[in-house]
């Protein structure tokens, strides 16, 4: 099709033209980005995660960022999460950081 017909076209879609399940995600991010997403990922099956998932990554950041040694009570009640959750958190990332540290410094002997 012609590239002057598509745009045509495009600027007469309407929300009734996508699927009932795909109204959620034109009422949130608009026509225009639908049909940007039609493009890009039209025909597949995407999983699209929960909200609260896509914040966990920024969240454990945040931790891990304001800890100060003795704060994980504060943290775990700003965060909502257990005290135990931060306390493990904190020792996960201690262990990935001792991990980087020793790779850096082992000398290659091949």
């Amino acid at each position: 099709m012609d590239k002057k017909i598509k745009i045509q076209l495009e600027a007469d879609v309407r929300p009734e033209d996508f699927t009932q399940s795909f109204q959620p995600i034109i009422t949130a991010i608009g026509i225009k980005a639908a049909l940007d997403l039609c493009k890009y990922s039209g025909g597949i099956q995407q999983y699209i995660p929960l909200y609260d998932e896509v914040l966990e990554g920024p969240r454990n950041r945040a931790i891990t960022k304001e800890f100060d040694g003795s704060n994980t009570r504060p943290l775990a009640w700003k965060y909502n999460v257990s005290e135990v959750y931060v306390r493990n958190l904190l020792a996960q990332n201690r262990r990935s950081e001792n991990k980087r540290i020793l790779k850096e410094n082992q000398v290659n002997l091949f």
